[in-house]
């Protein structure tokens, strides 16, 4: 799941004006849902229990009814992001994996299973990632909408350009990992839109691949290896006895193969004349016996 989330972040804005609208949804009844989860994570100081639940209960209930206009895995992972953006701060990796586990069981008691697919757990660096991909998606779509970041529709695509190009120095040396080739898609995505977007003279039109430099990491290995090549055998001709021993064996080499040569040839001409002799002895026989009468 770690390398195909990023793939589904760019949907994490459509999902999040979803949780949005549901939140207070009045025509849903929870009443008795949550209370043992209440109870079970009262403890618990980094989750406000008492109103997430409530608010995922809805959330999963509007999504599962909804099948037709979102994409459930989608909308699945989007919560696993929600809730571990709630207490990030905190470190509380294993808690939040358990707390996913913990409220999707919960709604499972109540209705059909909703996210019975597999999911790997959720670490601070990984949030991260996910993080900035959501805030550039999430300003790009309000760049899009002609929204406004800070009183500007243009502050949104400045935003893309600065969190884009933060990210750099995370792809330097492994920009074909499942984040970096995420980055890059929006890369071309925001090229493609800005071309003929003429309303925002001083913002950037295009920003560029971190992947377009890796035809260099591509062939640096096998050149190296050439270059080293060429050098050992450069050292083993200049200064080592080693071209007289390669010429004396290739001499060698040679004076074996016309000698086996001149042996196939004397075997298979023996043969021929073997053969040549044994087709002609009929011929005498019967030669003889007219003959003779």
């Amino acid at each position: 799941m770690n390398e195909e989330i990023y793939e589904v972040v760019k949907t994490f804005p459509k999902f999040s004006e979803f949780l949005n609208s549901v939140t207070t949804d009045g025509e849903i009844n929870i009443q008795g849902w949550c209370e043992n989860i209440k109870q079970e994570y009262s403890s618990y100081v980094y989750y406000d229990i008492e109103n997430i639940c409530p608010v995922v209960i809805r959330y999963l209930t509007k999504l599962k009814e909804n099948t037709h206009e979102y994409n459930t895995k989608e909308g699945c992972k989007y919560l696993y992001y929600w809730l571990y953006e709630k207490a990030h701060k905190n470190n509380a990796d294993d808690l939040t994996f358990t707390l996913y586990k913990s409220l999707l069981s919960n709604f499972g008691d109540y209705q059909s299973e909703i996210c019975t697919f597999n999911v790997d757990k959720i670490t601070g660096d990984i949030f991260q990632k996910l993080k900035d991909l959501y805030n550039l998606y999430d300003h790009f779509d309000k760049f899009q909408k002609k929204e406004t970041c800070n009183s500007s529709t243009c502050n949104c695509a400045q935003e893309c350009v600065d969190i884009y190009n933060k990210l750099e120095d995370s792809c330097s040396n492994d920009s074909y990992s499942s984040f970096c080739i995420e980055l890059d898609k929006f890369g071309h995505k925001y090229n493609e839109h800005m071309k003929d977007n003429d309303t925002c003279e001083h913002t950037l039109k295009s920003v560029r691949s971190f992947r377009k430099n890796n035809l260099q990491v591509i062939l640096l290995p096998p050149i190296s290896i050439i270059l080293v090549i060429s050098f050992i055998l450069f050292i083993l001709y200049k200064y080592t006895p080693f071209p007289s021993w390669l010429l004396l064996r290739i001499k060698k080499n040679k004076r074996t193969r016309n000698y086996l040569n001149d042996e196939s040839y004397q075997l298979l001409h023996n043969d021929k004349s073997r053969m040549d002799n044994s087709q002609n002895e009929p011929y005498n026989i019967e030669y003889h016996s007219v003959h003779d009468s």
